[in-house]
């Protein structure tokens, strides 16, 4: 794994902060670290429990500056997860919310209309309304393929699933 530092970073923390200035807040105000690394070819980053973020290093691009929309949007939706923390990060809600954080940035620095699929996810309110989580969970899956396995995840967030139960 490689360590994103230096003016490197600072090309990324600018680029956010012109496209999501409270993800740029958030990366700057917990030190979060960014790493380049192997984490399987079906994913372009993952968020860590330690507070970090590993970009794809076989997907990643060489020279920060050539950052598109769609690393932005990516970097945004793994800061979504580490603001929600794991219990909502482990769920269908959390990963929602981060879908639509994600794709939302995306659609705003591209100006490009989503395919019907996103545009629907877009669409959905989120909220804890079990109908809707299954509707999105079932987009997503559609969207990402089967290896994407959202199926194995709780549609609420374990302490709101917790509340419903008792």
């Amino acid at each position: 794994m490689k360590k994103i530092y230096g003016e490197k970073l600072q090309v990324i923390i600018s680029l956010l902060e012109k496209a999501d200035r409270p993800t740029a807040d958030y990366l700057v105000a917990h030190k979060t670290p960014i790493f380049t690394g192997g984490i399987g070819a079906s994913k372009s980053a993952i968020w860590t429990l330690w507070g970090s973020i590993i970009l794809n290093k076989d997907q990643y691009p060489n020279e920060e500056t050539s950052l598109d929309a769609w690393w932005i949007s990516v970097i945004c939706h793994e800061v979504c997860h580490l603001r929600q923390g794991p219990l909502t990060a482990f769920s269908v809600y959390g990963e929602l919310e981060a879908w639509q954080v994600g794709f939302g940035i995306y659609q705003s620095l591209t100006k490009s209309q989503p395919s019907p699929l996103i545009s629907r996810l877009l669409q959905l309110p989120l909220g804890y309304d079990l109908s809707i989580l299954r509707e999105a969970r079932a987009l997503m899956r559609q969207h990402a393929g089967p290896k994407y396995r959202i199926d194995l995840y709780p549609l609420l967030p374990l302490h709101i699933w917790a509340k419903h139960i008792f």
